[in-house]
């Protein structure tokens, strides 16, 4: 089976208590927490030249709003387009690093960096769950959100998500469908010891390239092993293989990861696919950041539905959508606003809140903002 306890001790060498990471396959972590702990190694690493990775900035637990870290010049200046994110956006992304730099040779970074100067569509992202545990309903991915949230912070859009079983010809299929259609592709799980880790092998495939045991993480896998005084068996060293000029993805939390053109080959584990994510970040090309407004509405949807559909019309730029809710046989809904521009945003925002306000509401606009 995939993500069993070798793999977590191969990607989590700093977990005392390797456990407790298997359980966070079946529930978030809890922000500002646990996860901090990680991430205040990924900024020590980074000050030391040795890695390049970012940090989450969250408040306290529970707190009724959070509050948003700009992000630091040396970040902006490699993200085409960024500007620092405005208030209410929930759990921004600030670098740890203090000179990474976006990877020019990357045909998707120089379609995206030409596509950020002149003004035309987003960055764009698609994001492929691999495995039969998440279509069985064994398992509950928990990756996707999060995805979701940190690539909107970095300005790139995410525009679709697929999930496929464990079968090397639909992966190899997704991922060439999904990295032709848009500037970068991440996969999610499938790159362990066991039999069923076929991710590696199949997105070589998709590329009509060999896979081959890449000889760096061989090295980082050997130095990994003997340390500990384990046996670096065939197994184990499966988790070397990548597509032939596969580029490795190394971070101490988040162990062996790979890239290969424009598509990301991360773990299914979501701890280590978040230090993984967190590790190269810095070395996307981003857009200005995606920043949301949300109102709570106590009206029925039928109430404002045309009139928000008029808002939309008149504001094409801002994404609007309306997400209802029951709270106890009281029916209503969230309405929310997302866009890059401040000040478009802010001017729909103002409407929809004059429209629903005219219906007799009492619109609430949420700390979150999502």
């Amino acid at each position: 089976m995939k993500r069993v306890l070798p793999v977590l001790l191969l990607l989590l060498p700093a977990c005392a208590d390797p456990l407790q990471w298997t359980s966070q396959w079946s529930r978030p972590s809890t922000p500002g927490q646990t996860l901090q702990a990680d991430l205040d190694d990924c900024r020590a690493e980074a000050a030391q030249g040795t890695e390049r990775a970012r940090r989450i900035d969250d408040d306290t637990r529970g707190s009724a709003t959070r509050r948003a870290t700009p992000m630091p010049a040396p970040w902006s200046a490699t993200c085409a387009g960024s500007t620092p994110i405005a208030p209410f956006t929930n759990r921004s992304i600030s670098a740890c690093a203090a000179a990474a730099t976006p990877r020019p040779d990357s045909a998707a970074s120089q379609q995206a960096t030409g596509r950020a100067g002149m003004g035309e569509r987003p960055i764009q992202a698609a994001v492929l769950i691999i495995g039969n545990e998440i279509l069985s309903g064994r398992t509950q991915d928990l990756n996707l959100a999060w995805l979701a949230a940190r690539l909107g912070e970095l300005g790139i859009r995410l525009r679709e998500a697929r999930v496929v079983r464990d079968d090397p010809v639909a992966i190899a299929e997704a991922v060439r469908a999904l990295a032709s259609a848009h500037d970068y592709l991440i996969t999610t799980g499938g790159i362990g010891p066991t039999h069923d880790d076929i991710t590696p092998a199949s997105v070589a495939a998709a590329f009509g390239r060999r896979l081959v045991r890449h000889a760096e993480a061989v090295e980082r896998l050997e130095t990994y092993y003997r340390g500990r005084g384990v046996e670096l068996n065939a197994a184990r060293l499966r988790m070397a293989e990548a597509a032939e000029g596969a580029e490795l993805l190394w971070s101490a939390r988040g162990g062996i990861a790979f890239r290969v053109e424009n598509v990301f080959v991360l773990a299914g584990i979501p701890r280590v696919m978040q230090a993984q994510f967190l590790a190269l970040a810095p070395t996307l090309v981003c857009g200005p950041p995606v920043v949301s407004r949300s109102v709570d509405c106590g009206l029925a949807e039928g109430a404002f539905a045309e009139g928000l559909g008029r808002i939309q019309e008149e504001f094409p730029a801002v994404e609007i959508g309306s997400y209802p809710y029951d709270r106890g046989g009281s029916y209503g809904a969230r309405i929310v606003l997302r866009a890059t521009d401040h000040h478009t945003l802010n001017e729909a925002l103002t409407r929809v809140m004059a429209l629903l306000e005219g219906l007799g509401g009492e619109p609430k606009i949420e700390a979150n903002g999502l």
